[in-house]
């Protein structure tokens, strides 16, 4: 049985017990990676969230679990602050949380064992993580065509189709070190197409030959997490994922491989004949640009934006976007993690740009979404269209040609500017920012009145001086795009005139 403050905190025995056990996970994974970046990175976005307003992901459960062991150290006078500070870990800190977590976890052997289910077959096994698991994957999204396709497929291969108390964590083993020796598109290149997997293990392939260290990651990742569910839900009498983590260490993440716009690379794209002489032939390739770098919003935050999106806060007296993903069937709009559901205060520059006009234009329009001329891509989002223009066509007609600069580099240029130039602070920022805070993995959804006001004062102040000269950039009603809402605003206005 829960004791008083057990229950305070948790349900269930079994709900407590899995807390234990993520927390456990967390606290490995803290160890793996002293840097916070790479902690972040590497496992707190892999983190599953919750997809149902009465179920608890992942990253809200190890909330819940460090919020018992803070009360429970506290009152026994052995309570530590966060295992990071400013960024690096905290030994002595860490240390004390794991003896603490190990002392609860003892107290939960006897449970695991009596609540162990009767073993299936491994191909059993995936088919049942796939399907309780998919929920939390979008509809249009490869999440499960990669697992039965590509990941697990190679982890049968390695293990065989054993029975889930059979699994063996020298098998973990056997896996993670065929993933580190795996050759890329071994069933297509000559020399490896014949071959085995063991005829493969026996020989040390090149590492020039080998796939990346990010499909490397993918691939023990992805078992990892089966393997961490088949424990959490009785199929397996210990944990054995542990030899799959912390083994490959990522550097950047996909989208963060980018440097930040260099300043004369920021006039060059801001500073166009493009922009200075209403070339724009749509909105969106107008607007994004300029959203992206006075907000520091994600490339696909900003092309789903709906009409509803653009909100007046009456508390804080602010013109807001409010990223989300409500009606996400109807919709379509995605967010990736809870912490990235956020409003965010709308730029001046942007308000003297016309920006509140056009949207009033294109909500009297009856425009659903902000920007309708960005189709809907199955796997892609709305960013489809927008992406090739700013990649393929605008940064070579602004003549960069800079490989590591995205459109995500411009959301390293707000933060730098948020850290750096106006002293935020990387906790703060990463908070206004949607991203999980230095100080833990706990996070708001929304900020409130007071939190936002001193959000938008501190995004005011960012004005990149002496870089771009925005008075020079012409009125949103002066790009060739304008003309044809205009002419739709003249032939509505003729409608309804008809009407009455």
């Amino acid at each position: 049985m829960l004791d008083e403050l057990q229950s305070q905190f948790f349900e269930s025995e079994e709900g407590f017990a899995r807390a234990l056990k993520l927390y456990t996970d967390y606290l490995k994974a803290a160890k793996n990676y002293p840097k916070f970046e790479d902690f972040q990175r590497n496992y707190l976005d892999l983190l599953d969230d919750a997809t149902e307003p009465l179920e608890v992901g992942e990253s809200e459960l190890i909330d819940k679990v460090q919020d018992y062991m803070t009360a429970k150290s506290r009152a026994e006078g052995t309570y530590h602050e966060n295992i990071y500070e400013k960024g690096e870990l905290n030994k002595s800190a860490l240390e004390s949380k794991i003896e603490n977590v190990w002392l609860e976890i003892k107290d939960f052997n006897d449970f695991r064992r009596a609540s162990l289910l009767d073993p299936i077959t491994l191909t059993e096994a995936i088919e049942k993580y796939i399907v309780a698991k998919k929920t939390n994957w979008k509809k249009d999204g490869d999440s499960e065509s990669s697992l039965r396709e590509k990941y697990f497929p190679l982890f049968l291969e390695v293990v065989g189709n054993k029975a889930t108390d059979k699994l063996t964590k020298a098998d973990v083993i056997k896996y993670r070190n065929t993933v580190l020796n795996l050759p890329v598109n071994r069933h297509k290149v000559s020399k490896y197409k014949n071959l085995t997997i063991d005829q493969i293990n026996a020989q040390k392939t090149p590492e020039a030959d080998q796939i990346s260290k990010r499909t490397k990651s993918n691939y023990l990742a992805k078992v990892s997490s089966l393997l961490f569910w088949l424990e959490s839900d009785g199929y397996l009498a210990e944990r054995i994922n542990s030899p799959l983590i912390g083994v490959v260490k990522m550097d950047k993440s996909a989208h963060e491989e980018r440097d930040p716009y260099s300043d004369k690379e920021l006039s060059q794209l801001f500073s166009s004949v493009t922009y200075l002489e209403g070339q724009h032939k749509f909105p969106s390739f107008f607007w994004i640009p300029l959203i992206g770098l006075l907000s520091g919003a994600r490339e696909n935050e900003i092309c789903q934006l709906e009409i509803s999106d653009i909100k007046f806060d009456t508390p804080s007296g602010l013109w807001v976007f409010s990223i989300n993903q409500d009606n996400p069937d109807e919709t379509k709009k995605s967010v990736k993690k809870p912490t990235h559901k956020r409003l965010v205060p709308i730029h001046r520059i942007l308000i003297d740009l016309g920006f509140l006009e056009f949207y009033e234009l294109q909500t009297a329009l009856g425009e659903r979404r902000l920007f309708p001329e960005l189709p809907y891509v199955r796997g892609k989002g709305h960013i489809d269209k927008f992406q090739r223009w700013y990649n393929r066509t605008y940064k070579n007609h602004c003549d960069i040609d800079n490989k590591k600069v995205s459109f995500h580099s411009l959301r390293h240029n707000v933060i730098n500017y948020l850290t750096h130039k106006l002293d935020a602070g990387e906790d703060r920022t990463a908070f206004y920012l949607g991203q999980k805070p230095i100080g833990g993995v706990q996070a708001k959804r929304y900020l409130k009145a007071g939190e936002l006001i001193n959000f938008s004062n501190v995004l005011q102040r960012m004005d990149y001086e002496l870089i771009i000269d925005f008075s020079r950039i012409r009125h949103w009603s002066e790009q060739n795009f304008a003309v044809k809402l205009f002419e739709q605003q003249a032939t509505l206005k003729k409608l309804q005139e008809l009407m009455r």
